[in-house]
């Protein structure tokens, strides 16, 4: 029988709490343990100091966001790029729908004129 090789941090529970929760837990731990991007200085040196309280090493910046891990910055900046783009993707259709419409009645009004 071919024996699965154990992650280190979940070693210290033995055969405790069972196989499927031992490996959530470890899979949570090394997202939180690894190194993070900081949203200030985009250096890749913040690490959790305690429950969603998150130091940057570099430029000294500490703040709050999720417990064991960060949120990207870079998700949310391109929600905000996209919400633009599809503001701008309206308001050129509503353009160019309200120049038809302005072309049609300069149409109308050069018809009935005549």
């Amino acid at each position: 029988m071919e024996e699965k090789k154990q992650i280190e941090t979940i070693k210290r529970f033995g055969a405790r709490y069972g196989r499927t929760l031992r490996e959530r837990l470890a899979a949570v731990e090394i997202l939180q343990k690894q190194k993070h991007k900081c949203p200030y200085c985009a250096y890749h040196s913040v690490k959790r100091s305690s429950a969603g309280i998150w130091e940057c090493k570099k430029c000294s910046a500490k703040f709050t966001n999720r417990a064991y891990t960060l949120e990207k910055p870079s998700k949310k900046a391109d929600e905000i790029e996209q919400g633009t783009q599809k503001d701008i993707e309206i308001i050129s259709k509503k353009e160019k729908s309200s120049t038809y419409k302005d072309v049609v009645g300069v149409i109308e009004e050069t018809q009935e004129e005549s």
